[in-house]
């Protein structure tokens, strides 16, 4: 059975068809960074305590990029299917949440598997709100998702500010990655990976964003989240910002790693940006 006919088949369970069904115990997390209402299962209240600590933890780390302006509402869902429904994205084995504007769908950290620590739910709650504070800063209700901000910035600035290089291919292994696949780019198109080696996809993410801000520095990124909150999309602020394009960027980048330039044996063009 194909995975869109097992899909087609599983939607015919409850859960799928109402993902939020049984959702009813509310609590409100103010922090210094904003506010987060979490919705979650009345059969789990000590799921529901971890985020909320988890977001209370948080709080520091998003102070670095802004602030939630809107409040969020983060769903606790019960089940990977219950996740996968709600944002219609079967087929992601590996997801575990996914962030918009001003919502957070969460599959509880009781099904993720064994022995799942603070840390873990620590690290995916700043990676999801990250998402939510960005996506504040570049625009309203309306208009951020229009921006057209590449995967790699995107992902890569959850990953950088979560810290989690720890959990995807390191910088050789994306070398080697270049090597063997001259036709695919994780930077400038990820799409042909992202659904069964998201792990190279979230690796180069990691590392752009880690080699930009390394080379143009954090205000670059304020800059950045600043000329698109003011209009321009993701491409036209990148120029402005940097003085060369965003393919231009990820083509040198590219080029780093190939060359090796994290061991000293390359290194990038000069010139690179102002």
């Amino acid at each position: 059975m194909s995975r869109v006919a097992l899909a087609a088949l599983l939607c015919l369970a409850p859960g799928c068809l109402f993902p939020l069904a049984g959702l009813s115990t509310r609590s409100t997390v103010k922090t210094e960074a904003g506010d987060v209402q979490i919705i979650a299962s009345p059969a789990e209240p000590v799921e529901q305590q971890r985020v909320e600590r988890a977001v209370n933890a948080a709080t520091k780390h998003l102070l670095r990029w802004g602030k939630l302006e809107v409040p969020v509402t983060l769903y606790l869902l019960p089940s990977h299917l219950r996740l996968t429904s709600a944002i219609n994205g079967f087929g992601f084995d590996w997801l575990r949440a996914w962030a918009q504007y001003d919502v957070v769908y969460l599959q509880s950290p009781a099904t993720w598997g064994w022995l799942v620590t603070d840390g873990e739910v620590d690290e995916l709650l700043l990676h999801e709100l990250t998402h939510c504070v960005m996506y504040q800063r570049i625009g309203d209700a309306t208009s951020w998702n229009t921006k057209e901000v590449p995967v790699w910035f995107r992902e890569g600035m959850a990953t950088w500010t979560a810290n989690q290089a720890y959990k995807f291919p390191s910088l050789e292994d994306l070398a080697r990655f270049y090597d063997k696949n001259p036709d695919l780019d994780p930077m400038l198109n990820p799409a042909p990976m992202y659904r069964d080696d998201s792990a190279i996809v979230y690796a180069a993410a990691h590392h752009g964003f880690t080699f930009f801000v390394r080379r143009m520095g954090q205000q670059s990124v304020h800059r950045l989240l600043d000329a698109m909150h003011g209009g321009q999309r993701f491409p036209a602020a990148f120029l402005a910002v940097t003085g060369i394009s965003a393919e231009a960027f990820a083509r040198e980048f590219r080029r780093y790693i190939q060359w090796r330039g994290f061991r000293g044996i390359g290194k990038p063009k000069s010139g690179l940006g102002r």
